[in-house]
């Protein structure tokens, strides 16, 4: 009964995977069926340059709105607008999306210094217009500031500088903010210079002046965007709308990128539908956008594949925690089936991610999140498959939730997959050093998540029994084991980056202590257990400890501002940092109290009751 309930529970969870499966693919090859709206599928597909990378310009909404609302949706009218169709908004009404609340200011000297008030954190462009200048000259003043020395109102008020910049730039993307047909002023002007090309003589002293004039116009527009809708002509790169039209004036025929990106501008102002849809359609035509990782990158954005595995994580750690609670075989076979699930999920959205980038994972604090969560979980469920006790599936749940919501706040400072950063800018240790170490960081976090249930179960259940007991400490001490091997290898051949790269070992940097700092303490852990210093108890609580350790060696150093790998320093993320190590150490705390309860032998007391006996032979 037992066997076929399980198979059951296995064929109807797969069977609901498939289906989800098949309905997100059928969504995304949906096609609109009429023009009574924007095919906004097209729409984000279309191909830019934006902070020297190649995009979709789905990728630019979506990172522009995180970076300056902290979502990807904005509350309009008690309905929620996606980031495209924001960045639509912005960048062809402006006057409408000014009023649209999505700068977030939650620094109460800004509050105070604007005089905004604190009955709300977001606040619409106009409301700020009148504080322009002097969010400028504050800027300017926090920038003359050394960056590691800067306090909080420093950097909050940069970034909120930088927050407005970004958005004024977002709205002279296509044509400047205050044109109604931008289409048909390149056209005159190009048409202009074409006849001028064609007869010189017709020049006046009139046409220069308004050649002159457009030419100032135009440099100021070029200066203003920051999204590069025209694609390399000839020896060109791809170029912002403005600088094209600046070369349009000296000669160079315009690309007619520039008519359709004006012409969609202004049947969005209007409201025609159709118009748009044509344009994108012919667009996406074009040889320049034929570039199947930019339409794949927007499919991947669509699909948001990574934040879809946290709830399945949340399911299968609700599921395992009911299995054990009842002691149900077929709900522990479903939990793991829906762990399985979400790992795949997380695997498939890791791997894509790592096609578009043409990188390994591990290029910044984001990569870093998703691929420590990444290699957790696997570890986890190997534990899993060795010891089939539900522990394994807890760990995965756990970690892979909690690393992808990190990773979720860590794309809000813009997009996720930039430039690689100097002292990660060689393929080859990226694929060696960086994904061993973080590795290593994988280990030691399973290690402590199972330091966490350790206590729960000795002193909150305590429903331990000898066996559970000893094999837990199993698993933590082989999990420590391969902690110790990943950390230590990974420093060494950090090291032996540093002396290609920097002409040296060692260099006493932050990273390089946080690195060797993992390794002492696992080293201090198998030397205290070999020993005998420390038993089961003792080796859990010195595995949460390293749970502190880790985060600061992973993220913590990264944020002092200090050394070559100083980055992605963020208040809000640093006081995190500090509630988790204090967490930490108040399950420590816990799990040193006495407890002194008495095990029994097998943990499968009622299970053996139940069994027949099995009858030997008689022995004469």
């Amino acid at each position: 009964m037992n066997i076929s309930r399980s198979k059951q529970t296995l064929m109807s969870t797969m069977l609901i995977i498939l289906c989800m499966s098949t309905s997100i693919f059928a969504q995304e090859t949906k096609q609109p069926a009429t023009n009574a709206t924007p095919d906004w599928k097209a729409l984000g597909s279309i191909a830019v340059m934006h902070s020297g990378r190649l995009k979709p310009l789905d990728t630019v909404a979506r990172s522009s709105m995180l970076m300056i609302c902290g979502k990807q949706t904005v509350k309009v009218n008690g309905q929620s607008m996606h980031a495209l169709e924001w960045l639509m908004q912005v960048m062809c009404k402006p006057e409408v999306a000014d009023n649209y609340r999505v700068f977030l200011i939650h620094d109460p000297d800004i509050q105070a210094l604007l005089q905004l008030g604190e009955e709300d954190k977001r606040w619409s462009f106009t409301e700020l217009i009148p504080h322009l200048q002097l969010i400028s000259a504050q800027a300017n003043e926090a920038q003359s500031v050394q960056s590691h020395q800067r306090n909080r109102y420093q950097r909050a008020i940069i970034e909120l500088y930088n927050h407005v910049t970004s958005y004024v730039r977002l709205k002279n993307a296509i044509a400047p903010e205050q044109s109604k047909d931008f289409a048909k002023q390149a056209q005159d002007a190009a048409a202009l210079v074409k006849s001028l090309i064609a007869d010189p003589d017709k020049l006046t002293d009139d046409m220069v002046s308004h050649i002159n004039i457009l030419k100032k116009g135009y440099e100021n527009l070029a200066q203003k965007s920051n999204i590069h809708f025209v694609p390399p002509i000839g020896e060109l790169e791809w170029s912002r709308i403005g600088e094209h039209m600046r070369l349009v004036l000296l000669g160079l025929p315009m690309d007619d990128s520039v008519i359709r990106m004006a012409t969609i501008r202004k049947a969005y102002r209007e409201g025609d539908w159709q118009t748009i849809n044509t344009m994108v359609t012919e667009h996406l035509a074009t040889p320049a956008q034929q570039q199947s990782k930019v339409r794949s990158e927007a499919m991947f954005n669509r699909m948001a594949l990574l934040v879809n595995a946290m709830p399945i994580y949340a399911l299968g750690l609700v599921v395992t925690l009911i299995a054990m609670m009842f002691k149900t075989r077929w709900m522990m076979i479903t939990g793991t089936v829906i762990v399985l699930a979400a790992i795949a999920t997380h695997t498939f959205g890791l791997g894509w991610r790592m096609w578009i980038e043409g990188r390994p994972p591990v290029i910044n604090l984001y990569g870093s999140a998703v691929f420590i969560g990444w290699g957790a979980t696997i570890m986890a469920m190997v534990l899993e498959k060795i010891y089939k006790n539900g522990l394994g599936n807890i760990a995965a749940c756990l970690i892979g939730f909690s690393t992808l919501i990190i990773a979720h706040h860590l794309s809000l400072s813009g997009d996720t997959i930039e430039p690689v950063r100097a002292v990660l800018d060689s393929n080859f240790w990226l694929t060696t050093h960086v994904l061993i170490v973080t590795l290593g960081y994988s280990s030691m976090f399973v290690a402590g998540a199972l330091g966490l249930i350790f206590v729960v179960r000795d002193v909150i259940l305590r429903n331990f029994t000898k066996q559970s007991y000893a094999r837990m400490g199993r698993m933590v001490y082989g999990i420590i084991c391969f902690a110790m091997l990943f950390s230590f290898v990974g420093t060494v051949l950090g090291g032996i980056w540093a002396d290609q790269s920097w002409g040296r070992f060692w260099g006493w940097d932050p990273k390089e202590n946080g690195a060797l700092l993992i390794v002492l303490w696992n080293a201090a852990i198998l030397h205290a257990r070999w020993c005998g210093m420390v038993q089961v108890r003792g080796m859990m609580m010195m595995a949460i400890l390293g749970n502190c350790i880790t985060a600061f060696s992973w993220f913590g150093v990264n944020m002092m501002g200090v050394g070559l790998h100083s980055y992605g320093f963020m208040d809000g993320a640093f006081m995190w940092l500090i509630g988790f190590c204090i967490s930490q150490l108040i399950f420590v705390a816990i799990g040193l109290f006495p407890v002194g309860q008495t095990m029994p032998d097998d943990e499968s007391n009622d299970n053996v009751r139940k069994q027949k006996p099995i009858l030997l032979p008689r022995q004469d």
